[in-house]
């Protein structure tokens, strides 16, 4: 599922931490605007980009989408590919400025020549869908490929079904498996759902309605859209096994723990160890890109009431509709608007995961 026209917020985990009280917090946040500012007037690359992200959520100072995208383009021209990256989506977006596919397509393209996994996925996007670039099937799994040897699980489910539909490679239904269930033992809901039909299908594996109900019950208690199809199946599944066998799925789902940094390379099994990064035309992440991409994924939140304020963890990063980036692991959603009860739900971001929120509030 691909998102246009929506706010992409860039939070970073170390900028979303609660302080007591809101009168401090905004203090703190004053603070490490000042200081970050002057090291950006100053020339560092690293701190342009931090400025343009407390311009893009508001933190410390008036929130701003163009004054974010002047210090993302500066940082971006310094050769920071975490900044290429997001004035990249910017382009694409047209947040702060106006939306422009190509311009946005050719930022990706330099964040992914540094070995950015995030950009490669999203550029294999660009050259799947046609925006910016000619359409190609070949050059999308190419760059998906790239990404999913970095351990990136959106990509590996990715390419997983570039094989398992021969869209851009040759098609092969075992390697195809294979990229699924490496994302699905990260905890990624769409190749959790993929791997469940496969095992339900019999698609490249045999029938196993126990294994299948495993992983759509992982799937279907994401937050994602992808939880209502694997409820679907779900159902499906669950009239072939006994309910000692579903409290044994269940039970086995209650012990599961995402798998962190998993990379597979072509070739190997899952038990396999993936070779070192570069190899087999793999580029090596710098240091710079390492420093801008920590192990995140995104959260996009569409509440049925627009305009509602979303906190993180209990600060405040921005009003619905938004596209939310956060570090790995749990954190709290909550949306409040004025009249309304407090919408609030833990979730837990996994590196690479996409996960979209669609709320309704209720009237107090």
């Amino acid at each position: 599922m691909r998102l246009n026209g929506f706010m992409l917020l860039v939070v970073a985990l170390w900028s979303i931490v609660p302080v007591a009280g809101r009168g401090q917090d905004w203090r703190t946040q004053r603070r490490i605007f000042l200081e970050t500012r002057a090291k950006a007037e100053a020339g560092n690359a690293q701190a342009q980009f931090s400025l343009g992200g407390l311009y893009a959520t508001g933190k410390g100072v008036k929130r701003d989408s163009r004054r974010a995208v002047e210090w993302y383009r500066k940082a971006a021209e310094q050769g920071l590919a975490g900044a290429q990256y997001a004035l990249a989506l910017d382009y694409l977006h047209g947040n702060g400025v106006d939306a422009d596919q190509a311009k946005g397509a050719s930022w990706l393209r330099k964040a992914a020549d540094q070995g950015m996994a995030s950009a490669q996925l999203e550029l294999g996007y660009c050259y799947s869908e046609g925006r910016g670039l000619d359409e190609d099937d070949v050059e999308a799994a190419r760059w998906y490929r790239r990404a999913a040897q970095q351990a990136n699980p959106n990509a590996q489910y990715r390419l997983g079904v570039c094989y398992l539909t021969g869209t851009g490679v040759a098609k092969d239904t075992a390697e195809g498996i294979k990229w699924v269930r490496v994302a699905a033992e990260q905890g990624f809901g769409l190749a959790q759902e993929k791997l469940g039909v496969c095992y339900e299908r019999g698609q490249g594996l045999s029938t196993d309605y126990l294994e299948a109900y495993k992983w759509l019950n992982l799937a279907a208690g994401q937050a994602g859209e992808e939880s209502w199809d694997a409820k679907v199946e779900l159902a499906k599944v669950e009239s072939h096994l006994t309910p000692a066998q579903v409290a044994e799925a269940q039970q086995w789902d209650s012990n599961f723990r995402p798998a962190q940094n998993r990379s597979l390379q072509p070739g190997l099994t899952s038990a396999g160890s993936a070779e070192a990064p570069g190899a087999s035309g793999s580029p090596r992440v710098t240091g710079a890109a390492l420093a801008a991409e920590p192990q995140s994924g995104f959260v996009d939140v569409k509440a049925v009431e627009e305009s509602g304020d979303i906190f993180v963890d209990g600060a405040f990063v921005g009003n619905s509709p938004a596209k939310v980036r956060l570090g790995a692991g749990k954190h709290t959603i909550e949306i409040r608007k004025p009249g309304f009860k407090a919408y609030k739900r833990q979730i837990m971001v996994t590196a690479g995961s996409e996960l979209t929120l669609r709320p309704a509030l209720e009237k107090e």
